[in-house]
């Protein structure tokens, strides 16, 4: 008997997602492997399928594909939905994958029938992946912003899909870090010499973010304010007391080029126009000639509190990823100034950090790689994630984060994450495979299965 997913109704994707359509306490009867290359190729836009390996599981009622590399589920074949099929509850179950065809043997459990199905794997893949999205989205921009965007200022700008040309990027040679003792400091980055203090924070420093040019550095506060410090004059340049914003800042960053600052307050997503300038009038020295002009707020889909933000200020980009108290992720687009997209529980628990692959100015990358990036919540490691089809592609497990949230981060080139841990190890790993891992210790490196990992 020959199956096509085409003689049924398949169950909704956002059903899979919750796992209403599939009970993970039934038995498992037979497993095989199949090879997803062919179905999840890239040019649908995903990552690279350089291992892009499948689990076929049979059960009782039915049989799932499973991706080793994200371990989600991809599809759920139910004997009961096939009317030409008299088994319904399946005693035993074999199962062989060759190419894109999947054979499985059924053996009934009530009764002295035997089943060989013959399934289309591709199509039944395919009929349950998520719709495709009605709006192409990207990290790199097709095109310049217009009036009347949110994001325009003035003349178009040209080169606007241009990360690697950008040369005043950061160095590296300072090190920020905020203090829970209400102070910023700015170190350099071998941590030699009198680090520079900056003060004025009523409250624990929660946020750092440096400028594209180096020269500013802003810091947000439990204290409820935001503040723009001068990084050579080593003096206060903006401040953004309660009476602007109605609810502290958790997550705040220059964007598009040091031309906005982006930052969350509660639900809300703002966007405002600064102008900073610490230059002092003989006569009103004492007043600040650096401005502050909202320019947009977009409240997230489900009024939830934004846990953490992300958007690219190496090069101009419309796009700004948000994660929600509520464990959901959503994809601004500043450009046109609304929601674009929202994936919901992309993590079991809050997403704490959301990191891009922001790549570096003194090194190329192909243009799909900056539509990368990658989740971490506590307890539920790291997922890695492509804006274009908004799918996890890959897992990270095996590091321990049980209760701090710890930090994550792409290398310059895009090829490996690394993460903190709570045994104050360095988890590194490379963004093409889920299975393979390096563990950094002080510098000491073990179990490296690669020679360019000590490269």
């Amino acid at each position: 008997m020959t199956l096509f997913p085409g003689e049924r109704e398949p169950p909704p994707a956002h059903k899979l997602d919750r796992g209403d359509e599939a009970d993970t306490a039934l038995p498992v009867l037979g497993l095989s492997g199949c090879d997803l290359s062919l179905i999840l190729n890239p040019g649908h836009g995903g990552l690279a399928p350089e291992t892009a390996g499948g689990l076929w599981v049979g059960s009782t009622v039915g049989s799932l594909v499973l991706n080793l590399a994200s371990f989600e589920l991809e599809a759920v074949l139910y004997y009961k939905d096939f009317r030409n099929l008299s088994i319904q509850v399946a005693g035993s179950c074999a199962l062989m994958s060759r190419n894109d065809k999947a054979f499985c043997l059924l053996a009934s459990m009530f009764g002295n029938e035997i089943a060989v199905l013959e399934v289309d794997l591709a199509a039944l893949v395919r009929s349950q992946q998520h719709p495709h999205l009605e709006t192409h989205l990207s990290v790199l921009p097709s095109s310049c912003v217009f009036p009347p965007s949110p994001l325009y200022f003035g003349p178009a700008e040209e080169d606007c899909a241009k990360p690697a040309s950008h040369r005043q990027a950061g160095d590296g040679r300072q090190l920020a870090c905020g203090l829970a003792n209400h102070l910023a400091l700015v170190l350099a980055a071998d941590l030699t010499g009198t680090p520079a203090v900056f003060s004025g924070h009523d409250g624990a420093v929660s946020a750092l973010g440096w400028s594209h040019d180096n020269r500013w550095l802003l810091s947000a506060s439990q204290d409820g304010t935001l503040r723009v410090w001068s990084v050579h004059r080593r003096e206060l340049a903006l401040s953004l007391g309660r009476d602007r914003l109605l609810k502290p800042v958790r997550c705040a960053q220059f964007y598009y080029l040091d031309s906005f600052v982006l930052l969350s307050s509660g639900p809300e997503l703002q966007l405002l126009r600064c102008h900073l300038d610490t230059c002092k009038d003989e006569i009103k020295r004492y007043k600040q000639k650096s401005s502050c002009t909202p320019v947009l707020g977009l409240p997230t889909a489900g009024a939830t509190e934004i846990t953490s933000l992300s958007a690219m200020n190496e090069f101009y980009s419309h796009l700004v990823l948000t994660a929600g108290r509520d464990r959901t992720l959503e994809v601004f687009d500043l450009s046109v100034g609304r929601s674009a997209a929202v994936i919901a529980g992309a993590h079991s628990r809050p997403v704490h950090h959301i990191c891009q692959n922001k790549g570096s100015s003194f090194t190329a990358q192909q243009p799909r790689a900056y539509d990368l990036f990658a989740t971490m919540a506590v307890g539920d490691g790291i997922r890695l994630w492509d804006l274009r089809t908004l799918r996890c592609e890959r897992r990270f497990e095996g590091h321990p984060n049980r209760c701090y949230p710890c930090g994550l981060a792409f290398s310059p080139c895009g090829r490996f994450v690394a993460c903190g841990a709570e045994d104050r190890h360095i988890l590194s790993s490379s963004a093409r495979s889920s299975w393979r891992s390096w563990l950094f210790w002080y510098g000491h490196v073990s179990g490296s299965p690669e020679s360019d990992v000590n490269k």
